[in-house]
């Protein structure tokens, strides 16, 4: 996106331009984004690395529902000299940006899937199993206690209270510039937990699980909102000139609205 847009962008959500220009810095240096120069001006974009992983991301923060689990999981050991290292705390979190869960240390398990790991996990050389389960009653408490859902759900309940006590009516009400707002704060907020959370039947996550609750109130304030902040869109550039590219068929798609 053209810089100018996306200062544009961030002063609708009261960002300061100073405060813009020093992320995107921070972004660059840490090879999230590229710069690109045009004449005098610029703009920025994702690197290929990270648009794959965003691509991954997006699947399940616009899913509308969690996947169907074929009772399998993913099961990796990790040895106890990695498990331990100084770099431990940096391989954990990349394990569970890929969905791993811990219920001890050195394992790590997810439902069975087919996504890449990361290559500062897959060079410390961990050992993969694909196991089935048996009894569903203790892998429940294994799901717990490997994604920590206790708390998870406390956040879930928060954001649902909070985006509860803002009316249907009052969204249909709202500005192009107001939907935009909203359509941010709500994808911003939802990410924070849906990533964190784990595509597993919801029996299996303790009873008065509010995940899906709070993905339908989401997917119904998102369909209210897309039509008026695609328009906002419209008036920004994504680099200088040339128009942002026309949406694709898939975010009609998000979330089924």
């Amino acid at each position: 996106m053209a810089l100018a847009s996306l200062l544009e962008f961030m002063a609708l959500l009261e960002i300061e331009g100073n405060a813009v220009r020093t992320a995107l810095s921070r972004l660059v240096k840490d090879g999230v984004l590229e710069r690109q120069k045009h004449g005098r001006h610029t703009s920025y974009r994702l690197v290929k690395q990270e648009e794959e992983r965003f691509a991954r991301a997006s699947k399940k923060i616009y899913a509308d529902g969690a996947g169907q689990w074929n009772g399998e999981f993913d099961l990796l050991l990790l040895p106890e000299a990695a498990a331990t290292s100084k770099l431990g705390n940096r391989i954990r979190s990349d394990f569970r940006q890929t969905g791993f869960g811990s219920p001890m240390q050195g394992v790590f398990i997810r439902p069975a899937g087919d996504a890449l790991l990361p290559k500062a996990v897959t060079q410390h050389n961990p050992v993969c199993f694909r196991a089935k389960t048996v009894d569903e009653e203790p892998v429940g408490m294994m799901v717990q206690k490997s994604w920590q859902l206790d708390a998870l759900n406390k956040e879930y309940g928060e954001l649902l209270r909070y985006f509860s006590s803002i009316a249907s009516e009052t969204v249909l009400h709202a500005s192009n510039e107001e939907a935009l707002g909203l359509r941010v704060l709500l994808i911003h907020l939802w990410r924070r937990l849906i990533l964190k959370d784990v595509d597993l039947p919801a029996d299996l996550k303790g009873e008065g699980w509010q995940g899906e609750i709070a993905r339908a109130r989401i997917a119904q304030l998102y369909g209210l909102v897309l039509s008026k902040s695609e328009t906002c869109l419209d008036s920004f550039e994504a680099t200088p000139g040339n128009a942002l590219p026309t949406p694709t068929d898939d975010l009609r798609s998000r979330f089924n609205v």
